[in-house]
């Protein structure tokens, strides 16, 4: 059987594809991410990717957040990032709500929204309707 062998251009098409997609993985944060075989100033640009990838999980919430990556700056707009993703699912009745979270101001602006939700449910007969919480002219509906 013959042995085929790359000529030299393709045996360099393969090395650039080959170091091209390590430098790809780095990036992205594969498994597969070997930093061995990247540059150093690869490596620098990998790490910064990496960097801004923990970030944008931490201010998103998502899974892979690593808090002790964070510089100062990014670590307050992750918790003002939170801090709003919590009034945002307290405001929609969410049971991620945690209302010890939330400013006397969104606690009042919330306790406003829930009256309105909790009518509207006796409005429409649903079944979270709390007629206990209506005022007396809303509870003759």
């Amino acid at each position: 059987m013959q042995q085929l062998r790359l000529t030299p251009s393709e045996a360099r098409d393969l090395a650039t594809t080959t170091h091209d997609r390590s430098v790809f993985d780095c990036e992205t944060g594969t498994p597969s991410c070997d930093l061995s075989k990247l540059s150093p100033s690869e490596v620098r640009h990998a790490g910064v990717a990496q960097q801004e990838r923990n970030f944008s999980n931490c201010n998103g919430g998502w899974g892979d957040c690593d808090r002790t990556l964070l510089t100062p700056q990014q670590a307050n707009k992750v918790v003002a990032a939170e801090h709003r993703r919590n009034f945002s699912g307290c405001q929609n009745g969410l049971e991620t709500c945690e209302y010890s979270k939330l400013t006397p101001s969104e606690a009042e602006t919330l306790a406003k929204v829930e009256l309105q939700r909790n009518y509207k449910a006796c409005l429409i007969g649903y079944g979270d309707c709390d007629r206990s919480r209506l005022s007396r002219k809303k509870s003759t509906l």
